[in-house]
């Protein structure tokens, strides 16, 4: 038999054999004759053997030996002298035979050869000498080894690795490698292979980190003390007593775990963020905030499961809080905490536990109550707390009007009505109101009013009855409530104090209560005040002139837009009456556009006369009353009214806003032409020149018109018109002034899309300036430039959004969004970090000379800006200056490491955080990403993460460039 890992050959060698026709020539051949013409041969497997075979011819003929049949598994070799040597094949035991031919070159006669080859013990051979494993968790594998006999094999473990642990199924030689910590291994272990019969076989596996798979190279990075959450870390983490890079302040020091919390878990490694970091913060309340921002984290990733138990441990956390100060102690922060988690709950789908929380925290508000004494500040917290929540979730339902979101909030408003009614009085000056209560059921009115204009016929019922209750129980705090058989309520015993302390109150209802009783209104049309109760009151205390009247007004007619196309009327007349009243008898045109409008773009509650149609379904009409806003704002009241500001006239309170909510509000999105020619002529007619307004801010007005272009995809014109303000930038004196709009410009060119002239134009800015502050002899007069420039650079490095109407951010920021979609953004973004820290190096040494005082302040800046570009070395060699005391290093490293542990490379996407060479590819992407997210997002994963022409695959150290 053969051993089982050799093949067999199906090949035979036959040989021919000549035999002699008998007699010869001459009186005949006497053919060759052998001693023995079968030898019977025994030898071990893997050896060989040699024998002779005796032969002779009594003519004295010369003998020739040859194979004439071979062996089929093993080899023969013949010698003249008539020497044979069998050599079976390696690991082959059993039976085998082959012939030898002895010729006279007339005649031959054949010699048959018998092998026997016993069997001997062949030890195993393990063949795995080397393993990747991932640099977290569990990695599975298996150990190959060969046996030639094919004896079962047993394995073992002889030596664990110094990292991680080894299981080893002892049968089939798979393996599990697990590890707690977040390491690159670089290890090995020791294992045995034995096959019952000989000696065991040791070898040593050496165990490597992989970088294959996108959790393997999420795992590396992580690992790596390259990540931007190792760099962090070091700031906490002390090598000796000596470390003078470490904080050692542990409220500080909590911060930074917090931030290092929320990068695990959003890179997927939710139990060493638990364990490393949550575990290290000693103060309970950034404990559970850490908890619950990893909980959201891990929604993200579709975790729910785990969500929940930190959710619940950071309530457990903040629990033990509030038990260790007392209940009366509750500060503005533990309410909106516990809120946040209702929130997060809602966000996640826990309905049933958001609902749970509640009733915990009206403990917690109860416990902070009493009737017969003014409302204590810890109650004021929780409305307040409660008060932003409701108005949150009612702004998510009528964005995303499901059922879900209805419930939570409805859920939501009922609390807040029970808080609110049970709020108790202020007094001041022995006189008593409810300026409290009304504030609260004021907002919770307006709140369910909203939530009851879009939704299923019973939802948008149930939400107009709250909102009517809601209503007479706010009206009753200041006059008797008649107007509606089903709500009537006495006026409170502190009416009167109520309406004279807090008037602004009631005037906010005036909307409200024309879009809930327009019958009454219209009863009441002739008493002076519409037939507006609440417009009544206020007009009443306040007078004509006061802004609480204004307000009511405009409240009024932007409710009446509403009851028009509810009603099928046509707006015009309203609308008429609105701009008349804010023109004529007010000269408050701005009134007029936020009646048609918003006063506040981030408030549910201050959205008005558009949104009321656009949620309750009439777009059109929607459509046609952010025209006549358009229309309103290119009128000569209305421009000198907000004195031209490019804001209020082009921007996010401008005809851009309005240009951007008519695609909004449009069934297929498309911009409107005719507004988008309105705004531009508003550009052209009043930003032009200085006329109206100066030249420094005609510098933000052609921005916004770029943005405007923009919309319309207008390259031609975006282009000039950047162009256009970058020459007006150029063109200001003021050598502060020139900067500041120069770094307006070159942010809002950068995140329009052109990097080139962004970096060119920082270039020039900063070489300008650069250049003046060389001229600078007088010591004060340098210090003074300095810090000037220090200050207007913030608006170029700090990574936070600058302006959400017009999508532009600032430089760094900006370009920084460009990753993975621009051409240019590789060689873009090195050339701006090499420029800037040019820049901060030759800022630095023109401060050589100040005094420690003057430096203080300045390298504090420093270090911020060196860690908002990543230089978190430079930044680190600032704050361990002698200038500092400890207790100064430890806020200053905080700076930095929080600036590390925040760092993203990808702001504009939510898939991938990580680009060690800053070419737009992503080292990885983020735990949980879906394929599909990968596909629309565009963005295409590094195979070279450090740019050194090796692919990943092949490079021993893939984030390092050698």
């Amino acid at each position: 038999m053969r051993k089982r890992f050799i093949r067999s050959t199906l090949s035979v060698f036959i040989a021919s054999t000549l035999m002699a026709c008998g007699g010869g020539s001459d009186g005949g051949n006497t053919g060759p004759s052998v001693s023995q013409s079968e030898f019977t041969i025994t030898l071990n497997e893997d050896t060989s053997v040699t024998e002779s075979i005796n032969a002779t011819d009594n003519d004295n003929d010369d003998l020739a030996f040859g194979v004439s049949e071979s062996p089929q598994n093993g080899t023969l070799q013949v010698q003249q002298d008539g020497s044979f040597t069998y050599t079976p094949n390696q690991d082959f035991f059993g039976n085998d035979t082959a012939q030898i031919s002895v010729s006279d070159s007339i005649e031959t006669v054949s010699v048959t050869l018998s092998f026997t080859v016993e069997n001997v013990n062949d030890l195993p051979e393990i063949v795995t000498s080397q393993v990747a494993v991932s640099s977290a968790g569990e990695t599975t594998g298996q150990i190959e080894a060969i046996d030639a006999d094919g004896d079962a094999l047993t394995f073992a473990v002889v030596t664990q690795p110094s990292v991680g642990v080894v299981t080893l199924d002892s049968s089939t030689g798979a393996f599990t490698f697990e590890q707690n910590e977040l390491e690159n291994v670089d290890a090995s272990f020791e294992v045995s292979v034995i096959d019952g019969i000989g000696d065991a076989v040791l070898a040593t596996i050496s165990l490597t980190p992989s970088y294959a798979s996108n959790s393997d190279k999420i795992a590396y990075y992580y690992a790596s003390d390259l990540s931007h959450l190792a760099q962090a870390e070091a700031f906490i983490t002390r090598e000796n007593d000596q470390d003078k890079v470490a904080i050692t302040d542990a409220d500080i020091t909590a911060d930074i775990y917090a931030e290092l919390a929320a990068g695990y878990t959003e890179a997927g490694f939710a139990d060493l963020a638990e364990s490393n970091a949550i575990g290290n913060i000693i103060d309970r309340p950034t404990r559970a905030s850490a908890y619950l921002v990893s909980a959201e984290k891990l929604d993200a990733q579709g975790n729910i499961t785990l969500a929940n138990e930190f959710r619940n441990k950071a309530i457990r956390q903040y629990n033990a809080y509030i038990a260790e100060i007392g209940i009366s102690n509750i500060r503005p922060g533990d309410a909106s905490f516990y809120l946040s988690v209702v929130r997060s709950y809602v966000n996640a789908g826990q309905l049933e536990q958001a609902s749970d929380l509640l009733s915990v925290i009206r403990i917690y508000a109860d416990a902070n109550h009493n009737d017969n004494e003014p409302m204590s500040s810890a109650y004021g917290f929780f409305l307040q707390a409660v008060k932003t929540y409701v108005e949150e979730q009612v702004d998510a339902y009528l964005n995303s009007p499901t059922q879900a979101n209805y419930d939570a909030a409805f859920v939501g408003l009922n609390f807040q009505q029970s808080l609110a009614l049970q709020a108790s009085y202020q007094e001041r000056s022995g006189e008593q109101y409810y300026q409290r209560r009304a504030f609260y059921l004021v907002d919770a009115t307006r709140s369910a009013f909203y939530l009851s204009l879009t939704g299923s016929v019973t939802d948008t019922a149930e939400a107009e009855e709250k909102a009517k209750e809601l209503l007479a129980q706010t009206l009753s705090l200041y006059t008797n409530v008649d107007y509606d058989i089903n709500y009537t309520a006495q006026a409170d015993e502190f009416a009167e104090a109520t309406l004279r302390r807090y008037p602004t109150g009631v005037g906010l209802l005036a909307g409200i209560f024309n879009a809930l009783y327009p019958e009454v209104v219209q009863s009441n049309s002739n008493d002076g005040f519409l037939g507006n109760l609440p417009l009544k009151l206020v007009f009443e205390e306040e007078g004509e002139n006061d802004f609480d009247t204004k307000r009511a007004y405009r409240d009024h007619y932007a409710f009446q837009l509403f009851n028009d196309a509810r009603s099928g009327r046509a707006l015009d007349s309203t609308i008429l009456d609105l701009e008349t009243l804010f023109t004529t008898t007010y000269d408050d045109t701005e009134y007029a556009v936020e009646a048609l409008v918003e006063q506040d773009a981030n408030d549910i509650l201050d959205k008005r006369a558009a949104w009321l149609l656009y949620y309750g379904g009439f777009t059109s009409q929607a459509q046609k009353v952010l025209n006549e806003a358009l229309r309103i704002m290119g009128t000569t009241p209305y421009l000198e009214d907000v004195r031209y500001n490019a804001n209020n006239v082009l921007d996010d309170q401008g005809c851009l806003r309005l240009v951007k909510l008519e695609q909004q509000f449009s069934a297929d999105n498309t911009l409107n032409p005719s507004s988008i020619e309105g705004c531009t002529a508003l550009l052209t007619t009043y930003y032009s020149d200085n006329t109206y307004v100066s030249d420094a801010n005609r510098v933000s007005a052609l921005l916004v018109g770029a943005s405007i272009y923009q919309l319309a995809d207008n390259k031609a014109q975006e282009k000039a018109t950047l162009d256009n303000a970058w020459a007006l930038a150029s063109s200001l004196e003021d050598t502060e002034t020139r900067l500041e709009h120069r770094i307006e410009v070159t942010n809002t060119v950068a995140s329009l899309g052109y990097l080139n002239d962004a970096l060119a134009y920082f270039t020039e800015s900063t070489d300008d300036v650069l250049a003046t502050l060389d001229t600078l002899v007088d010591l004060t007069e340098r210090v003074d430039m300095v810090n000037t420039i220090v200050d207007e650079l913030e608006f170029a490095y700090e990574p936070d959004s600058e302006n959400s109407f017009t999508g532009t951010y600032q430089l760094f920021e900006a370009v920084k969004r460009q990753a993975g979609i621009h051409s240019d953004y590789a060689s873009t973004i090195a050339a701006l970090n090499s420029k800037a820290m040019s820049v901060q190096q030759t800022l630095l040494n023109a401060s050589s000379d100040f005094a420690d005082n003057e430096n203080l302040d300045l390298y504090e800046v420093f270090i911020e800006q060196f860690s908002w570009l990543g230089f978190y070395e430079n930044a680190t060699e600032l704050a361990r200056s002698s200038i500092y005391t400890d207790a100064d290093r430890n806020s200053l490293f905080a700076v930095i490491a929080t600036q590390a542990a925040q760092r993203d490379d990808f702001p504009a996407f939510s898939i991938a955080n990580v680009d060690t060479d800053l070419d737009g590819l992503p080292n990885f992407f983020l735990d949980g990403v879906s394929d599909a997210a990968i596909q629309a997002s565009g963005l295409i994963a590094d195979d070279d993460a450090d740019n050194d022409g090796i692919p990943d695959s092949e490079d021993l150290n893939p984030l390092v460039k050698e």
